[in-house]
């Protein structure tokens, strides 16, 4: 029973040693809107990108969530620039109101999805 949990306690430890930092920070609020930036490799990852958008937005009534790349742009409030607009690389829309979701991608930088989801 010791030896168990000594290797239990050794992969847990071994798994949180191993645990890779995303670097996301949320950079500003407005309203609604949130801005945040993440790192590599993550920011090239389209499902981990709208898992934490899901995540964040799943208790709140409405959310609007922005995204860019650490390093590139670093928005703290409403209007964005020229540049900020060029460089985000998606949006999330919750309504729970409407029951609407809206994921929308800068397909600049995501050339695979569907152009009906690109801003």
């Amino acid at each position: 029973m010791v030896k168990q949990l000594i290797i239990i306690t050794l992969i847990m430890a071994s798994g949180i040693a191993h645990a890779e930092k995303t670097d996301l920070k949320l950079t500003g609020q407005q309203g609604v809107h949130y801005f945040f930036t993440l790192s590599s490799p993550w920011v090239d990852d389209p499902e981990y990108i709208e898992k934490v958008f899901r995540n964040f937005c799943h208790d709140k009534v409405i959310c609007i969530t922005h995204i860019w790349k650490t390093g590139e742009a670093t928005p703290k409030k409403l209007p964005f620039t020229d540049n900020e607009v060029e460089l985000e690389l998606a949006t999330f829309q919750q309504n729970k109101n409407t029951g609407r979701n809206n994921l929308l991608w800068n397909c600049q930088r995501f050339k695979n999805k569907e152009l009906k989801n690109c801003f």
